[in-house]
């Protein structure tokens, strides 16, 4: 009954610690939040060990600008067929592990010059144009021609993906390594909350019971 009990303690520890939030399923490192119209962001205390994220068929229509920060791990990012509109290309900083990213079948407008940086970021990268299309039409973004925008947008992004890659080692290692400092806090809180159940049981089951004299 004691063992159980410090079981539970660990097992629930450990959720605390890498987390899964309620609206998803999460095993390993692949964390699912789909299918939920109930979604509308992207859910808060997702595990930064994440390494596959599937965000799709749900009713976002925006995402934080730190929604992604600290998933230094994360390599496969899934946004299709949600509701969005805009997309301020600095919420994939620091995600340097990154090698597929879709974003298909969402209504992004292309009449915000902020599109154009989405433009230019996705040039810059080995996945693609990502599935991403303007709304209402086939063009994808990437070929899409942002004449309206002014230069300054353009430098702007520029300068900010020569920071992005100069600051993503940092994020990784310092994610790695608390993830690492993470899991060792939870083995080493763990078996000492055994060991001090464990000989509270047993102490309890070989106590002596001492009848009063008549």
């Amino acid at each position: 009954m004691c063992q159980t009990f410090a079981l539970i303690v660990c097992i629930v520890m450990q959720s605390t610690v890498f987390g899964c939030p309620t609206v998803c399923t999460c095993s390993g490192s692949l964390t699912q939040c789909t299918d939920n119209s109930k979604i509308t962001t992207v859910p808060s205390g997702i595990s930064k060990s994440t390494t596959e994220l599937h965000l799709n068929d749900n009713q976002i229509t925006e995402i934080n600008v730190n929604a992604f920060q600290g998933m230094a791990a994360l390599k496969r990012l899934y946004l299709y067929r949600n509701q969005i509109t805009d997309l301020n290309v600095m919420i994939f900083q620091g995600l340097a592990a990154l090698i597929y990213l879709d974003l298909s079948q969402n209504p992004l407008n292309c009449s915000n010059c902020e599109m154009s940086q989405l433009k230019l970021f996705l040039q810059n990268q080995t996945y693609g144009n990502a599935g991403a299309t303007c709304n209402g039409t086939k063009i994808t973004v990437v070929n899409f021609d942002f004449t309206d925008c002014t230069a300054t947008e353009t430098k702007t992004l520029n300068t900010t993906n020569r920071n992005l890659g100069s600051t993503s080692e940092d994020n990784k290692t310092a994610v790695i390594a608390g993830t690492v400092t993470g899991a060792v806090v939870v083995v080493v809180i763990c078996v000492i909350t055994f060991l001090v159940i464990r000989k509270v049981c047993s102490a309890s089951d070989g106590k002596t019971v001492v009848q009063p004299s008549i």
